[in-house]
């Protein structure tokens, strides 16, 4: 059943075409189609369709021509008379007319276009026609493509001519040594053909053969089997290899001697092309000038056939030449035909601005071509192929061609003429109009990129300079190799424009901007960065300048230390368009003693337009307003050292220092002065100084002569620590008056701590031992000495005795080789000087319990059944048997800190002082909660693992030092009980508290608030802060923590 295709297009409307004069090239009578050049077509009249009088259809016949190509002077009638005699036999039978032309000839044409002048050997029958009339090429017969002469090699415009042939999906056949390479000649031009023939070759000695054999296992394949069913080998004429190697494609038969023992090389070879949609053939057929043997002919039918498009026959039309007069664009093309299923029908268009520059053939499809073909001169060209079952062919009724003349505009759309662009790199865009389909936005006639000419400050530029570029076919864009630089003037204009059919600019396009990269200028600050100024309300201003663009004084804004901000129009500013100063007196704004003042200016923005404006970093200085600090640093000595304490102050070099007054009282009990040292300090050499102390006062006064040094210490103290310091307390290091030029500088002090480190002393405690069923208690005693140690001490240590009836037994262990047969102690005395010192209460029979007078234990960490704190608790219960270690170590006091809010706060002691806490926190308002007794006790020493209420008449932070508490264990008692947390620089995790017995504290604990007067919950325990945790029974709680 025939399929109708019908294409129509219509007359080309401004809703479709933006712009150009429209014209139109219609073909579709027999005068039309006459005038054209047809192979395979024929003119039928009247047109089918009843609308004139002519259309082109493939013609009817199965004659394959075929155009054989022989060397000069050889035999041609050997191919042509097998062909005749064996093809009509096949299945199914073929018409076959070969024509031959002499290789001289032949290497003379240069496309599938050329005109060739053959003649049939049989009928001597003499044609001219193009190429493509030809539906096969066949190279050579006899030996001449053998020779060792060049001259029987293609030329490469033959060799072009045959490509083309091919891309048309046309049949080429190769024989014998057209594709060879022996060391003593070649043919290049053959062998370029690989992409046709699917071989190549390379220098290799030959070998003879007479019989080939199949190789393929492809055995039921076409070729192998239309219109002849080929034999798995057969005999052929005298023939052999020339280097041939396979590129691509299928080796069918391969030469060997009559016993088929050895293969000498490829015999028959076949290559389809997908691409150009060609078939390729070789046969090593032409050693001899002899007829191809019967099966070799049918071999040879069978590639022709295979060559032949796969069986179907190929119509070509080739139209006159569309002169249009001028350069125009091809817009779009339609034509009406009848294509039967499984045939085919392609069209082709190519253009030419001149004769003999013509594109290559280009197939199209009916409708609007993408891109346009342009030129001055046209032609289409009309392939057509049967169904090869049914034997279906198309016929064309008319073919119509539709041309624009087009024109070509610009505009510039950035840079605006004049702008002032702040990138250091700013180039332009100008978009170009060219014809373009309204519906589908693609351009009809596309720019010519090699037209494009730019100038630009008098260089020039084209689309091959890194600087040009195309976006999107109608955007052109400049973009400098170099950033320009802050006030250059850039004039640009394009020059020349042309498109692809033709049109062209009328006239250059030319605009200008103006450079501006560099961000306003922010310079001469008063006061100067890192000063010292006396005004209280100081003048603050700055130089700001910026050009060409100038400075967008919107953006101008002054912070003074992050609150206070003034523009252009704020009370007190003033500004002339280059120096921006604020009055703080007009202001009314007072800074204070010793206050540092943060100046910030920006970032300030100019003027440039383009790419947003240039902003200035933000500006910023310091300075301070006559205010000097002077201090004290922490120091830790021990009873009887000799100090020299430095005072320490801000570098005063660079500051007009006239005089200075430091008074600094100190407490005999902890420091007897000596002297004042200047050596060294900022004081050396500066001036007079006159010193005194009186009633424990120092008066530090100098008067200068000179400029004072920079020197981070203004004078150092030489003093002693006084033998009645108390050994791990402290004193505080604190000033009176501190003032400089007579207090027109401003000053600031602050003081320190003098920590007392800890002074060992002689001490015993007791141990009292009481046991479960004994009437009697054992008392123990354990100490420290100047002359005791870890063996026995005759004179201090005494040995335990046999106890009597009733009496628990008890005593310290011993292990002291000297006396190996003392092993126990009832008193042990140890070092007093040893940091760390471990004592073993052996116990005999029942459990019980071990009892001693807690404030009787000195200065130091006591520990006994490695977790309890023995300042902490008084009594320790016992085992069966128990081996009771006792842990000893003396711990340095350090400062630390507590923070009070007015009103009561709820607090804890991470280090504990050695001094009674009224002294430590200037209140007798502190309290601890008794859980025993369910109240409230006045404190007056500070013990681990409690908290404290404590009554403070304002905000104040408080310095004392004391002994680190590094963790606790304390007994609860059931109900509420009041605790504090431990020195640690994290949280202590609350959430599973450790107790014993274990879950007796019932999360969370309760913190109090000063600020809001209320409890909060917690799951974490801080340094310094007091908590309540409620406990089901009486037990221990154990704290510890990391720091």
């Amino acid at each position: 059943m025939k399929r109708k295709a019908l294409f129509m297009l219509l007359i080309l409307c401004a809703s479709k075409i933006s712009y150009g004069q429209y014209m139109v090239w219609r073909e579709s009578t027999f005068e039309d189609f006459s005038v054209g050049l047809r192979s395979n077509i024929e003119i039928i009249t009247p047109d089918p369709d009843g609308t004139d009088n002519g259309a082109l259809q493939l013609v009817a016949t199965d004659t394959i021509r075929i155009l054989q190509i022989y060397p000069d002077l050889f035999d041609t009638l050997l191919v042509a008379q097998a062909l005749q005699t064996y093809a009509p036999a096949g299945v199914p039978p073929l018409n076959l007319r070969t024509f031959v032309v002499p290789l001289s000839i032949f290497n003379t044409i240069s496309s599938e276009s050329s005109f060739v002048t053959a003649r049939d050997p049989l009928t001597l029958e003499t044609i001219r026609v193009p190429l493509y009339y030809f539906d096969v090429l066949f190279f050579g017969i006899a030996d001449s493509y053998g020779s060792s002469s060049g001259s029987t090699d293609l030329s490469a415009s033959a060799a072009n001519a045959v490509r083309g042939f091919a891309r048309m999906g046309k049949g080429v056949i190769f024989s014998h040594d057209t594709i060879w390479a022996i060391a003593s000649a070649s043919h290049p031009n053959f062998n370029s053909l690989s992409d046709i023939s699917g071989l190549s070759a390379s220098p290799r000695a030959w070998t003879v053969f007479n019989y080939v054999k199949r190789v393929s296992t492809h055995i039921s394949d076409p070729v192998l089997n239309v219109p002849f069913i080929l034999p798995d080998h057969f005999d052929v004429t005298s023939c052999h290899e020339t280097g041939q190697y396979v590129v691509d494609g299928e080796t069918w038969y391969v030469g060997t001697d009559a016993s088929g023992s050895a293969n000498y090389g490829i015999y028959w070879h076949t290559y389809h092309n997908p691409t150009y949609d060609s078939y390729g053939a070789y046969f090593s057929y032409g050693h001899v000038s002899l007829p191809p043997h019967e099966w070799e002919a049918k071999a040879m039918i069978n590639s022709i056939y295979y060559s032949y498009h796969g069986g179907r026959g190929i119509g070509v039309f080739t139209s006159r030449v569309f002169d249009a007069g001028e350069p125009t664009a091809l817009v779009r093309i339609g034509w009406s035909a009848d294509i039967p299923p499984g045939s085919t029908m392609t069209v082709e268009i190519r253009s030419a601005y001149a004769p003999g520059m013509w594109t290559e053939w280009m197939p199209v499809s009916a409708g609007e071509l993408t891109p346009p073909q342009s030129g001055r001169l046209f032609q289409y060209r009309v392939q057509m192929t049967k169904n090869p079952a049914s034997g279906g062919r198309p016929t064309l009724h008319w073919i119509k061609l539709e041309f624009l003349s087009p024109s070509v505009t610009a505009e510039i759309i950035s840079p605006v003429e004049g702008a002032i662009s702040s990138c250091p790199s700013q180039g332009f865009e100008i978009v170009i109009h060219t014809p373009r389909y309204s519906d589908t936005g693609e351009p009809l006639c596309p720019i010519d990129s090699n037209s494009i000419v730019v100038n630009v400050n008098g260089s020039t530029y084209r689309i091959t300079d890194p600087q040009i570029h195309m976006l999107n076919d109608s955007i052109l864009t400049f973009t400098p190799s170099s950033n320009w630089r802050t006030g250059d003037t850039i004039s640009f204009c394009l020059d020349s424009l042309s498109n692809t059919c033709g049109g062209a600019l009328e006239e250059p396009l030319c605009s200008y901007f103006v450079s501006d990269i560099t961000p306003p200028a922010i310079s001469n600050e008063t006061p100067e960065n890192e000063t010292w100024v006396a005004d209280f309300s100081p003048e603050i201003s700055v130089d700001i300048q910026d050009a060409p663009a100038g400075i967008d004084t919107s953006s101008i804004e002054l912070i003074i230390n992050d609150s206070l901000r003034f523009t252009p129009g704020s009370p007190g500013v003033h500004f002339d368009g280059t120096t921006f100063m604020l009055s703080t007196e007009e202001a009314g704004i007072t800074f204070a003693e010793g206050e540092r003042v943060n100046v910030r200016l920006g970032p300030i923005r100019d003027n440039a337009g383009l790419c947003g404006p240039n902003s200035s970093p933000e500006y910023s200085w310091s300075f301070a307003v006559q205010v000097v600090d002077v201090w004290f640093r922490d120091t830790i000595a021990a009873v009887g050292d000799t100090l020299l304490i430095p005072v320490y102050s801000d570098e005063l070099g660079g500051l007009d220092v006239r005089s200075i007054s430091v008074k600094i009282p100190l407490d005999p009990s902890y420091l007897t002065y000596v002297s004042v040292v200047k050596t060294g300090t900022a004081l050396d050499g500066w001036g007079t100084t006159t010193i005194s102390y009186i009633n424990d006062t120092l008066t530090v006064k100098g008067t200068g002569t000179s400029a004072i040094r920079s020197n981070p210490v203004l004078f150092f103290i030489r003093a002693l620590v006084a033998l009645t310091a108390v050994p791990g307390g402290y004193t505080n290091l604190n000033f009176s008056e501190v003032t400089m030029n007579d207090g027109a500088l401003g000053t600031h002090y602050r003081g320190a701590l003098l920590v007392i480190r800890q002074r060992p002393i002689s001490w015993m405690v007791d141990l009292v031992l009481s046991q479960r069923g004994a009437i009697n208690q054992t008392r123990l005693t354990f100490g420290g000495a100047e002359t005791g140690s870890d063996m026995f001490d005759p004179g201090l240590d005494r040995i335990y005795l046999p106890p009597t009836p009733g009496t628990p037994t008890g005593y310290f262990l011993l292990n002291d080789p000297r006396y190996p047969y003392i092993r126990a102690l009832q008193r042990d005395i140890r070092s007093k000087d040893a940091d760390s010192l471990t004592w073993i209460v052996k116990t005999v029979g029942e459990t019980g319990m071990l009892e001693w007078d807690k404030s009787s234990l000195p200065q130091g960490r006591f520990v006994i059944g490695s977790v309890y704190d023995m300042k902490a608790v008084d009594r320790y219960e016992f085992g069966r048997n128990e081996e009771v270690t006792i842990s000893y170590s003396l711990n340095e006091s350090e400062p630390a800190t507590i923070t009070l809010k007015r009103g009561w706060n709820l607090i804890s002691f991470q280090a504990l002082p050695v001094i009674d806490l009224t002294e430590v926190l200037g209140s007798s308002n502190i309290f601890w909660y008794n859980p025993a007794l369910r109240s409230y006790e006045r404190a007056t020493i500070a013990e681990p693992g409690k908290g404290y209420w404590v009554l403070a008449t304002s905000d104040t932070v408080i310095r004392y030092a004391g002994v680190p508490v590094r963790g606790y264990t304390i007994q609860v008692f059931r109900g509420w009980n009041l605790i504090g947390g431990i020195a640690s620089e994290r949280p202590v995790d609350f959430r599973s508290p450790v107790t014993t017995p274990s879950g007796i504290i019932l999360p969370p604990a309760y913190r109090f608030n000063p600020t809001t007067h209320s409890y909060e919950a917690s799951s974490e325990l801080t340094s310094g802060t007091g908590y309540w945790i409620l406990s089901t029974e009486s037990g221990t709680l154990t704290v510890t923590g990391t720091r």
